[in-house]
């Protein structure tokens, strides 16, 4: 039996006394379906709903019908605490940005992500590239889509953490484009990264030497080179040596000296160095760094560069009496 809503010309009734992101269908004998307080905060009309700190999806053919909000359901799309069950059914609204934030959600249920045998990819390619990216997606649906014929959803494979062994391998064959991201996947296997290494395009280069699974033979056979860009990029990387990074300090590059001060694995004697080089950049870098000693700090509180000064004060190894110090005599 259909409720009267009281109103014979209104399709909708509020439960919040007009509010538009509160409609509920006036023939819904459904069971309403809630999303959570998180996403009730960031609701433009929320404050109006009082204590009841909820907002509704609605019933289940909302999802295939419209929706009079379409902006509290993309809320409700894009929230990891939106109930799974909730996400399948926005997974098939009509409006495609909703549906690639059911896609992107690391909540999203394994179901819409191809988690069955009868799974079949969504024919715009945005949208597998939106699937191709969530961590969660199952391993078959990562295959499938490393063969995509677009270059960009392999891509998003890639660059997937989950993405299998034997796959990332394959793709490490692909273009320059793929092959940079297979060399940053943080679980590239480091037979890959070996392999990778001997591009002679910067940019996978680059990659290599920034992913924190690089041998360190492999770091420094590529500094060898001494290629300014690889070698900056490989000296922000927590495997290489300390023998590198004192050699590296030396080198008359400025960005290379900032690289080897910003190293949280950068000794102490060397950092003391740097936080009297004659770049304040350098020293700003010095100051920066979680691993430099009280006393290296406590010299560039002193500097004549304020933001460098500024660095060493915000530092969290400055101790606070130095600091208070600091700041009583400014």
């Amino acid at each position: 039996m259909r409720p009267n809503n009281g109103a014979g010309s209104n399709q909708y009734k509020s439960r919040s006394g007009g509010c538009g992101a509160g409609l509920l269908p006036a023939d819904s004998g459904l069971l309403d379906q809630v999303v959570s307080p998180s996403v009730f905060n960031r609701c433009r009309c929320g404050g109006l709903w009082g204590g009841d700190c909820r907002v509704l999806v609605g019933p289940p053919d909302w999802a295939h019908n419209g929706h009079p909000d379409v902006e509290g359901l993309r809320l409700a799309a894009r929230d990891q605490n939106t109930p799974p069950a909730v996400l399948e059914r926005l997974s098939a609204n009509p409006d495609q940005t909703t549906r690639l934030y059911v896609y992107g959600n690391r909540a999203c249920p394994q179901v819409v992500l191809g988690g069955h045998p009868e799974w079949v990819p969504p024919r715009d390619q945005i949208e597998r590239r939106a699937i191709a990216a969530n961590p969660r997606v199952p391993s078959e649906t990562l295959h499938l889509l490393s063969w995509d014929a677009f270059w960009e959803v392999r891509r998003s494979v890639a660059s997937n953490p989950s993405c299998p062994d034997i796959v990332l391998c394959r793709l490490s064959g692909d273009n320059n484009s793929i092959q940079t991201a297979v060399a940053r996947n943080p679980k590239c296997p480091p037979a890959v990264l070996r392999n990778l290494s001997q591009s002679n395009q910067t940019g996978v280069q680059v990659a290599v030497v920034s992913n924190p699974g690089c041998p360190a033979d492999v770091l420094e056979r590529i500094m060898a080179r001494l290629h300014p860009d690889v070698v900056t990029a490989a000296l922000c990387n927590p495997s290489v040596t300390p023998e590198w990074l004192g050699h590296m300090s030396l080198s008359p590059d400025q960005y290379i000296r900032q690289a080897v001060a910003r190293n949280l694995a950068c000794p102490l004697p060397v950092l003391q160095q740097l936080g009297k080089d004659s770049d304040p950049d350098v020293r700003g870098a010095v100051a920066g760094n979680p691993s430099s000693s009280p006393e290296v700090l406590g010299q560039l509180l002193s500097d004549p560069v304020v933001l460098v000064s500024r660095a060493a004060a915000a530092n969290p190894s400055l101790p606070r009496s130095v600091l208070a110090m600091w700041q009583l005599a400014r």
